[in-house]
């Protein structure tokens, strides 16, 4: 599903497991590469959202955030955000804990269709919540203040971007499929797209 290239290696993810590939001579007789499965126990069940960040790979599973850490051949979970958003992935129903708590965060679903996007120390991650079966929601993992947010727009987000030129993080979707500028102030809320 996605292909990194890593230091002197490459991060080969599919959907239920991560491989490594090393090597710089691929053909005849000297050739000096190695294809080896990782100890990750998680691959990338939804495509659009591994990502390479300066952390790792990106990656969402069923039962939180995931960094897949190169050279060590194992995923890590993101502690401090699965903590804080862990009524999110227990469910949609009206008696989980999302629904108990008062939807103080929104429970995840259809998670193959989640996407993300990475800009200056955050992960960008778009998520169906509420019924949705699109990303309708955006989850904002900081990674230097060790903070989540999120917040619920009214288009879908069926993919996300960063604008490295302008400097800006953007998400294409909606009833039209627009471009939206996100976190850019009272605009975000803007349901007919730029």
């Amino acid at each position: 599903k996605k292909l990194y290239p890593w230091g002197n290696s490459l991060v080969i993810v599919n959907r239920d497991s991560v491989y490594e590939m090393q090597g710089s001579i691929f053909e005849g007789r000297a050739q000096d590469w190695l294809l080896q499965r990782s100890m990750s126990r998680r691959g990338a069940i939804a495509p659009k959202s591994c990502i390479l960040t300066e952390f790792g790979v990106f990656l969402v599973s069923y039962d939180g955030f995931y960094m897949y850490i190169q050279g060590r051949g194992i995923d890590e979970p993101i502690g401090w955000a699965n903590e804080k958003l862990k009524p999110a992935f227990q469910g949609q129903g009206a008696f989980d804990p999302a629904a108990l708590d008062g939807n103080r965060v929104p429970a995840i679903g259809s998670f193959q269709n989640c996407v993300a996007a990475y800009k200056e120390g955050r992960v960008y991650v778009g998520c169906p919540t509420g019924g949705a079966t699109v990303p309708n929601t955006l989850f904002i993992l900081d990674f230097n203040t060790q903070k989540v947010y999120y917040y619920t727009y009214p288009f879908d987000l069926s993919s996300l971007f960063w604008d490295f030129v302008d400097n800006v993080l953007v998400a294409g979707g909606g009833a039209n499929s627009r471009l939206f500028r996100l976190e850019i102030g009272l605009d975000d809320v803007n349901a007919t797209g730029t």
